[in-house]
């Protein structure tokens, strides 16, 4: 599905690409920059990387799992 979204792009929609620091392999399409950061997983290894749209600059980062703190806590009563 991910090819046939990319393909149906016109190449000059999206001019700016990140690729995963990991495996060079996966990539994420950019718009434009932006001041902002955002984490995102690669498609192709699966691992997780911080893009900063501002400079684009490109680094890992590793995902901490979710431990499940929430669960088994009471839910705060409303009046």
């Amino acid at each position: 599905m991910m090819k046939e979204l990319c393909a149906t792009m016109p190449p000059d929609e999206y001019p700016y690409e990140a690729k995963c620091p990991w495996c060079q392999d996966g990539k994420l399409m950019i718009k434009k920059p932006a001041k902002t950061k955002a984490s995102c997983k690669c498609p192709k290894c699966q691992k997780c990387f911080e893009v900063d749209f501002e400079t684009m600059e490109v680094k890992k980062i590793l995902a901490i799992p979710n431990k499940g703190n929430n669960r088994g806590r009471k839910q705060l009563e409303t009046a």
